[in-house]
């Protein structure tokens, strides 16, 4: 019941199956314990990384202590990077099952997330800004014709092009790697955090995933283009790249059609003491995960602060004049002032 109260769905494997083990002695008078079969387990959606593929397993053991020993590492989301084990709070016990009423309450700072991702993501090595590619480059003329200007994102957002030769990121070779960025609170550094790189298509030998994010970067903490955002008194949120660089500052990029709980800290950090309107700019397809957002959003910033709304093509397709007079057209019909 908890779990269903915390996650919403959750799927039950080995209904009623007790947890297997042996226990193993270590040297200090400590205890290992061996899991033989898991027994009983859930599969629910994480919150942390915006997951909708039930891909946190818990198992009914979580939380409890077996011997004396702590059982919290039997819970684990296999979407790549995504540390949840910190975030989960087990707070009581019915019967064999537990209990979690205050999962992901935010145990683990931002700042402390950006300092370790800006440690243990892979840099990438042979990159070219695309400002000073030739001008008939694959990667030049797939902005160009998403109506993107490659000489200001590659001199303004240091968006390259990825030409790196090491086995361990082969993905990113011959992609446009757009930068992530996250600022401290009471600064203005921007601290490097990870990178997508997105496939051009027709050109880069990988096309799936289209993109690609930096092995160890938390990408569920940070949203793409927030130090642009930041200064602005409103934010428009979208879920891609290339869709924040066609609308401009104050544009952010979720990296993902769910808003973490994480991403909606920094926007009540960032914007919950200001006036401007938050527009969120759902992709066609996907509006039941943008209502989702929408409704989230609004119990923290409030009825009056968030419009939502879902165009029938991408932001892309549409071009930045259009897309911003739908904005407009979206707030006045609102009463609310526009963030572009």
């Amino acid at each position: 019941m908890g779990l269903k109260q915390a996650f919403g769905r959750v799927k039950v494997q080995n209904h009623g199956v007790p947890f297997r083990y042996k226990s193993v002695p270590e040297p200090g008078g400590h205890r290992k314990i061996v899991k033989l079969s898991s027994g009983e387990e859930y599969s629910t959606c994480c919150n942390l990384c915006g997951d909708r593929r039930f891909r946190l397993n818990i198992n009914h053991v979580f939380g409890t202590r077996i011997e004396g020993v702590l059982m919290e590492h039997v819970a684990h989301c296999w979407n790549e990077d995504c540390d949840v084990l910190p975030e989960l709070r087990p707070i009581g016990m019915g019967g064999s099952k537990v209990v979690i009423s205050e999962a992901f309450r935010g145990t683990i700072s931002a700042e402390a997330v950006a300092t370790d991702s800006s440690e243990r993501f892979k840099r990438l090595n042979e990159l070219v800004r695309i400002d000073r590619l030739p001008d008939a480059h694959p990667a030049r003329e797939y902005l160009a014709g998403r109506n993107l200007p490659p000489d200001v994102l590659g001199a303004h957002y240091g968006v390259a092009y990825c030409n790196d030769p090491d086995p361990s990121v082969s993905i990113a070779r011959f992609r446009i790697v757009f930068p992530l960025y996250y600022i401290a609170a009471g600064s203005w550094d921007m601290i490097p955090v990870g990178w997508q790189a997105r496939a051009i298509p027709g050109f880069s030998p990988r096309q799936d995933p289209k993109y690609w994010t930096s092995p160890g970067c938390m990408r569920g903490y940070f949203m793409y283009m927030y130090p642009w955002a930041l200064p602005h008194e409103g934010l428009v949120l979208v879920e891609g790249p290339t869709d924040a660089h066609t609308i401009g500052p104050p544009a952010c990029a979720t990296l993902g059609r769910r808003v973490t709980m994480h991403q909606r800290a920094l926007i009540v950090d960032g914007w919950a003491h200001r006036t401007g309107t938050v527009v969120l700019i759902g992709d066609p397809g996907f509006e039941e995960d943008w209502a989702k957002n929408y409704d989230e959003l609004r119990q923290e910033l409030g009825d009056h602060r968030v419009v939502l709304f879902v165009p029938e093509a991408d932001s892309n397709k549409l071009g930045t004049a259009e897309i911003h007079r739908r904005i407009r057209y979206e707030c006045a019909n609102r009463g609310l002032s526009s963030p572009v």
